[in-house]
C-alpha cells in the first residue's frame, strides 16, 4: 500500500486511558478520509473499529517509535500518537514525500539546558536547531530513512544509558542533525498543535511593523 496511518500503544497503560485515546483519533481520520489505511502497533488486540491492520509487539514502551515504525506496511507512512485528533484535510500531505524523506513540526522546546548537561551530543548542537514533535511524522520507506531509523535508535539508547529517562524526543534531536544525507521538511505548525505553552524560548528577532514607537 501506497500511503497510511501508523498508531503504536499499549492496552494497559497508567498515565492516560489509551483505547479511548485511539478510538477517537481513528474516528476522526475515517470521518474525514474513511479510505486511507490504518495499522496499529500494540500488545494487545484492542479491535478498533476502522483499524485496517494489527501488528503484535512486545515491549513495555510507547517511546520506541525507532524500533517499530520502518515496519510500516506502507511507502509513505504518517505516525500519530493516540492523543491526536485530525480536524482538516491530511491526505496531501503524503506528496511531501515525493520530494522529502521525513517530515515533522518543530517543538516548542528549542534546546533544554537539563537535557544538554546529561547529553553531550544534544549540547553539542546549536539552539537554533529546534527539537521535533514525536508525536506526529511523516516518512517515506527508502535506505537513507532505515539507516535514520537505526542511528536513532543507536542515539536513544545512549540517552537513555546516560540519563535513565525514556524518551525519544532528544535523540530524534541528535540524530536529525548527524543524518546529513536526509532530506527532512519542517512541517508547519497546524500539523501538530499542542496547548502546552513553554517559557524558556528566548526571543533573538523581532518582526513587527513601527517597533521603533514601542522602544
Amino acid at each position: 500500500m501506497k500511503n497510511g496511518i501508523v498508531y503504536i500503544t499499549f492496552v494497559k497503560n497508567k498515565k492516560a486511558d489509551r483505547i479511548k485515546e485511539l478510538q477517537y483519533s481513528v474516528q476522526s481520520v475515517k470521518k474525514l478520509h474513511p479510505d486511507l489505511s490504518i495499522t496499529l502497533f500494540t500488545d494487545k488486540n484492542p479491535k478498533i473499529k476502522g483499524v485496517d491492520n494489527v501488528k503484535i509487539i512486545t515491549t513495555d514502551s510507547e517511546r520506541l517509535k525507532q524500533k517499530y515504525l520502518y515496519e510500516s506496511p506502507y511507502d509513505n507512512t504518517l505516525y500519530m500518537d493516540c492523543d491526536t485528533v485530525v480536524i482538516g484535510p491530511i491526505e496531501e500531505s503524503f506528496r511531501l514525500m515525493e520530494r522529502f524523506d521525513m517530515a515533522a513540526t518543530h517543538d516548542l522546546i528549542r534546546k533544554d539546558s537539563k537535557k544538554s548537561v546529561k547529553y553531550p551530543d544534544y549540547a553539542n548542537i546549536p539552539d537554533g536547531f529546534s527539537e521535533f514533535g514525536g508525536g506526529v511524522m511523516l516518512f517515506r520507506k527508502s535506505p537513507v530513512v532505515e539507516g535514520f531509523f537505526k542511528l536513532w535508535r543507536k542515539n536513544f539508547n545512549k540517552w537513555c544509558a546516560l540519563t535513565g529517562v525514556v524518551k525519544d524526543q532528544p535523540a530524534f534531536r541528535v540524530s536529525v542533525w548527524q543524518c546529513s544525507d536526509l532530506k527532512f521538511y519542517v512541517l508547519p505548525p497546524e500539523f501538530n498543535k499542542r496547548t502546552k505553552k513553554y517559557n524558556n524560548i528566548q526571543t533573538r528577532i523581532l518582526h513587527e511593523h513601527n517597533l521603533w514607537k514601542k522602544k
